[in-house]
């Protein structure tokens, strides 16, 4: 009797801890279908951080995103990007669906090694929970489950420290690279860190 009671007891305890987060599927400027959650308010452009401000800046494309979301205090974000491949305008759709069937396994593998090592030179602390090349959906990508300690400088010049779970995809279709950015403070992790994977398998190209 007494070991069901903990057993109970272990279960209302991860009931409390891991809550279940509410999505909603979307579409993304007509280019990417996924679920984000239903408390996430769309953000403009004008209001995303500057780099030096924002823990994943050095990670992200400059351009302005196809979306970006986040919580009320916006300590919690998911941000979309896409970045067109230089001189693909002048390449046939024919071509560059050869180019992507031909090379994007051997390609995806090689950025993927490229970008862990860049994390682990400018994150502290990295420690990766999934890193790999996996299919989902029918579009390859490459995933980055991570926690990890960012440090740097805000807008004044004063030294920021962050703890944060991230979960990163990286895909390609036609001309175009799409990189999908999940970031919420360390100690959010078990509440979220469900709800972050059912996004990212959600995603359709």
């Amino acid at each position: 009797m007494k070991k069901l009671l903990f057993v109970f007891a272990l279960l209302g305890l991860f009931a409390f801890t891991a809550q279940d987060v509410a999505l909603k599927k979307k579409s993304i400027d007509g280019k990417i279908k996924m679920l984000v959650p239903k408390s996430f308010r769309h953000l403009n452009a004008d209001k995303e951080q500057p780099a030096s401000e924002n823990p994943l800046g050095q990670f992200m494309n400059r351009a302005e995103p196809l979306a970006l979301f986040a919580n009320d205090d916006e300590s919690i974000t998911l941000s979309i990007q896409e970045t067109v491949e230089p001189g693909s305008k002048s390449r046939s759709n024919k071509k560059l669906e050869v180019e992507k069937q031909m090379g994007t396994q051997r390609d995806l593998e090689t950025e993927r090694k490229f970008k862990k090592a860049s994390f682990e030179t400018y994150f502290e602390n990295v420690r990766f929970l999934r890193d790999e090349v996996t299919t989902i959906n029918g579009n390859q990508f490459i995933v980055f489950e991570m926690e990890a300690k960012l440090a740097g400088e805000n807008s004044k010049g004063e030294k920021i420290v962050s703890y944060r779970y991230i979960y990163m995809l990286y895909g390609y279709k036609g001309n175009s690279s799409y990189s999908i950015n999940f970031s919420c403070p360390l100690d959010q992790k078990r509440e979220w860190q469900v709800a972050a994977q059912q996004m990212m398998e959600s995603v359709q190209l």
